[in-house]
């Protein structure tokens, strides 16, 4: 993930100065992404959306571009379309780069054909993955196969939704609480600033991106994953820097400048720089990973008996671990499968008493009202071992013989 997330870093800085504020604007908003715990916690995982972000970013990049070059605004369109088909919720942020580039051709005769070419490079590149399912027969659901559309409908409708973000006790609630434990810094100023950038007009294409990605995850209805917040942590970054950049651009005279900025870095300094010290040695020297691969050496340690003639349902970080281990390739089975892919289904005739073990992770246990196979599992099993402790455990799992 290194490579990307330098990509990522190093394309914050020409954004922000694309967007006509200062060099120390730009290097202020490449810090607060770099530096910010929870970017340095989330960028290391190996997510979609990291690999989404940086074809994102590419894409506001090129659409700022001061040549207006065509080529520039086509290269943003595939950028875009990359970043959409890396991870498909991208597509709210799509808007932020639309504005961009309406700003950035203002007042220039070329901007039909910078549109132009931006719409040719998203759709020539957007569509590779529909002609693809296109040609398999899995575009539309139907019997027998999984689908395209099917999986949107999954994802945008059929889950069961994550609750109130403001509401205690819901997965989202829990899951804003832990992203402000690595850092309540960014999150907070960012969202903060979001909302003074809409009105600022060379700030409005990410304002407009990051404002979409917050509404999305205030739906009280909507499902939010972990990772969500990769997204919109650098349109945090570019708002924040921006904002500050302007208003310290619009004080008057230059010694009240000169003492507003020198008075808000004292403070960053003083408060900001202690916590996101902490909060960064905890993401570089903490072992996150202990307990899936303490599970990970149990299981491929003889824990299971006769692996050869076992199944087990698994998320997809442990599925590789067991393959390598020796389970048969057809009895590791990635939860998601269960009850998504009719193939898969079919190997289990008699529902989830077919399965021997499962290995409850955190991915597991996020959404299971929507996977009525990986409830059944989870309702009719016994914990064997358990790995780490609250949230972030691994329990694996024995079907209870009652069941079978």
């Amino acid at each position: 993930m290194l490579p990307v997330s330098a990509v990522s870093l190093l394309l914050v800085y020409p954004i922000v100065r694309r967007l006509g504020l200062a060099r120390w604007a730009a290097a202020l908003a490449v810090l607060a992404y770099g530096l910010s715990p929870i970017s340095v916690t989330m960028m290391r995982q190996i997510y979609l959306d990291s690999f989404a972000v940086m074809w994102i970013l590419a894409a506001f990049a090129l659409a700022l571009s001061p040549r207006k070059h065509l080529w520039h605004h086509t290269a943003a369109g595939v950028a875009a379309g990359l970043a959409v088909l890396s991870k498909e919720t991208m597509l709210i942020a799509l808007p932020g780069v639309v504005v961009a580039l309406w700003q950035g051709t203002a007042k220039t005769p070329v901007r039909a054909w910078a549109f132009g070419g931006f719409a040719a490079g998203l759709v020539l590149v957007g569509v590779f993955y529909p002609l693809y399912a296109i040609l398999k027969g899995e575009l539309i659901p139907g019997p027998g196969h999984v689908s395209l559309i099917g999986a949107w409908q999954f994802q945008l409708g059929n889950r069961h939704g994550s609750g109130s973000i403001f509401s205690a006790g819901t997965n989202s609630n829990s899951l804003l609480r832990s992203w402000l434990f690595y850092d309540g810094v960014l999150p907070i100023a960012g969202v903060a600033a979001t909302l003074p950038a809409l009105a600022i007009r060379r700030l409005r294409g990410p304002a407009v991106a990051g404002a979409l990605l917050i509404l999305t995850a205030l739906r009280p209805g909507g499902y939010l994953p972990a990772m969500y917040v990769v997204q919109v942590l650098p349109f945090f970054a570019i708002v924040l820097a921006g904002v500050v950049a302007v208003t310290v651009d619009r004080l008057r005279p230059r010694w009240l400048r000169l003492s507003v900025a020198a008075l808000a870095a004292a403070a960053a300094a003083a408060l900001v720089a202690p916590q996101w010290y902490v909060g960064d040695r905890r993401a570089l020297v903490s072992h996150d990973n202990a307990a899936y691969e303490q599970a990970a050496a149990w299981l491929d340690g003889g824990g299971v008996p006769d692996r050869a003639h076992t199944t087990v349902v698994v998320d997809d970080v442990l599925w590789l671990d067991l393959v390598d281990g020796g389970y048969q390739r057809d009895r590791v089975l990635w939860f998601y499968k269960l009850d998504l892919d009719s193939a898969v289904a079919a190997r289990l005739p008699h529902g989830y008493r077919d399965v021997d073990y499962l290995v409850s992770t955190p991915a597991v246990r996020q959404d299971p009202g929507s996977l009525p196979t990986v409830q059944q599992l989870l309702t009719h099993s016994t914990t064997v071992r358990t790995f780490g402790s609250g949230d972030g455990r691994i329990e694996i799992r024995r079907v209870t013989k009652e069941t079978l």
